[in-house]
């Protein structure tokens, strides 16, 4: 009965999530994908890898990093006020189930979305020099992000 609970209230809240988040992940994938297949080209100004290695070395001309910034914050583009919109308006309709178990599979659902980014990259980077440890920091970081931003559109009235 309760593993029954489980993965039906699961099915439900997944269906829900990516029904809300479903056109935002899209655009953010494809512009992400254009901005690495450029990167990655020959000839480019800014190494992609850079993101995937951290910082190596510092060059004597310092500019503002828009297009690492975008990438860092993209998982809370995608994300937005779904997380808020799943408990605050979802979760009264099956108040019945303990509200652990609900914000478990929530924290589930944003933190699959924070790291389906960073192995989308390592995947599309076919593993060219990326530095594994720094790579897994950078997963564990955009997940404790990601379920803190999460946390945060909870005690924020977004309208």
């Amino acid at each position: 009965m309760h593993n029954n609970l489980f993965w039906g209230i699961f099915k439900r809240n997944s269906y829900l999530f990516f029904g809300n988040i479903k056109y935002r992940l899209i655009f953010v994938l494809l512009i992400q994908l254009i901005l690495i297949e450029s990167f990655l080209s020959p000839g480019s100004d800014w190494s992609f890898m850079t993101l995937l290695r951290g910082v190596t070395e510092l060059s004597q001309i310092s500019s503002f990093p828009f297009v690492w910034l975008f990438f860092i914050f993209s998982p809370f583009l995608i994300i937005g006020d779904s997380f808020q919109e799943l408990v605050k308006k979802h979760y009264p309709l099956v108040s019945s189930v303990p509200l652990k178990i609900y914000l478990f599979i929530g924290f589930f659902l944003v933190s699959s979305i924070a790291c389906t980014l960073p192995f989308l990259w390592l995947l599309l980077t076919l593993y060219k020099g990326v530095n594994l440890s720094y790579f897994f920091y950078l997963v564990i970081t955009f997940i404790i992000l990601t379920l803190f931003f999460s946390i945060c559109t909870l005690f924020l009235k977004i309208p």
